[in-house]
């Protein structure tokens, strides 16, 4: 399959540096976790966070399953939506793989935007099952960027590409939808320029 091979040409000389990756340490050891990132960084974060169990929702219709065939050729676990009911139905299948321990990553833009707005669901599964939810953001230092709604970053040859790691994001029982997400975006937000700010500043 072609997907998981150009996915590690792209990256076979970025060289990832990461910063609080002690957060990400301490999160994986809970057992289970919610996550979320900005959907333009799928190519740096499906090759940085290979191999680590991590759970992608896919559909059930035939573009997802041929996504799911890559992801998990790059050693992420996937669970199927719904190609009917979707929203609850998946949160429900998400909260199950939670259930068994499984650890849940968002595009907190969803699939299909608009760029750099999130959307509810990493909120709602985090305060379902009492967990924090923890961003990260991928930031590389050059890169080529596509004409598509995301704005895909595809990094350059023998870039340095920064990993960071947000705070955890606990999501209170009794916060509403709106102050959650509105909560959410703030630390996406944070992260995306601190990111930004470390090659503006001429960071090594």
């Amino acid at each position: 399959m072609i997907g998981p091979v150009l996915i590690h040409l792209v990256n076979l000389t970025v060289r990832y540096v990461i910063e609080d990756r002690e957060i990400l340490d301490q999160n994986r050891a809970r057992g289970s976790g919610v996550y979320a990132f900005w959907h333009n960084q799928l190519l740096c974060a499906g090759y940085y966070f290979r191999n680590m169990g991590f759970i992608v929702l896919v559909s059930r219709h035939f573009d997802g399953q041929c996504i799911g065939r890559i992801i998990q050729r790059l050693g992420f676990r996937t669970a199927h939506g719904s190609s009917t009911r979707g929203g609850v139905q998946d949160l429900i299948e998400l909260a199950r793989c939670l259930d068994q321990g499984g650890e849940v990553v968002f595009t907190a833009d969803g699939p299909r935007g608009p760029r750099y707005q999130a959307k509810p669901g990493p909120v709602l599964l985090a305060r379902k099952k009492r967990i924090p939810l923890l961003c990260f953001h991928i930031e590389p230092r050059r890169y080529w960027e596509l004409q598509s709604w995301d704005g895909l970053r595809i990094p350059k040859p023998f870039t340095t590409a920064l990993v960071k790691i947000g705070r955890p994001v606990w999501i209170r029982e009794n916060e509403s939808n709106t102050e959650g997400l509105a909560r959410l975006q703030a630390e996406m937000d944070r992260l995306k320029k601190a990111g930004e700010d470390h090659w503006k500043h001429g960071s090594h």
